[in-house]
């Protein structure tokens, strides 16, 4: 980091660190997006998509995932459905809440996902070496699951 960067970052915490990095990253493939049918794909409809890969789920139980609104999950949800990327179905014995579901289109959706993921990947690699993103990747990773460990009441 030089002095001048450093001038422009009150805080060295690892809270606000990580949301930098998460900014620039969500910033970085929206600009792999220019040019695709994605491309006007908001970062929070990104996150919705991203939730509803992960598992089939209600809105509801997405928000509560994400910490947002329903009404913003819900919109984000219609503006992926009319994408064909996502459907609603509905929850067995529930007539009220559907579930977000990905759609065959959202699948190959999900690839273009994972092929911006690997550049991104290779971006930070670039910058700090294979050996630091891995290295990255496992603090992540500990701390994650130690937090959620903590949370849970578990021993970490």
């Amino acid at each position: 980091m030089t002095d001048e960067w450093r001038a422009h970052i009150p805080f060295s915490n690892i809270r606000g660190l990580l949301q930098d990095f998460t900014t620039q990253l969500d910033d970085l493939t929206t600009s792999y997006r220019k040019g695709t049918r994605y491309e006007k794909v908001r970062k929070s409809d990104a996150r919705v998509f991203i939730s509803a890969i992960r598992k089939p789920q209600s809105v509801a139980e997405i928000a509560r995932e994400l910490e947002v609104s329903r009404q913003a999950v819900h919109s984000s949800v219609k503006r992926l459905v009319a994408l064909k990327v996502l459907e609603l179905l509905p929850q067995p014995g529930n007539h009220r809440d559907k579930i977000v579901t990905i759609t065959d289109r959202g699948h190959r959706a999900r690839d273009h996902v994972l092929e911006h993921i690997q550049r991104m990947e290779a971006e930070c690699a670039a910058i700090i070496g294979q050996q630091g993103l891995e290295t990255l990747r496992a603090l992540l990773l500990a701390l994650v699951l130690g937090l959620k460990a903590k949370e849970e009441g578990k021993p970490s």
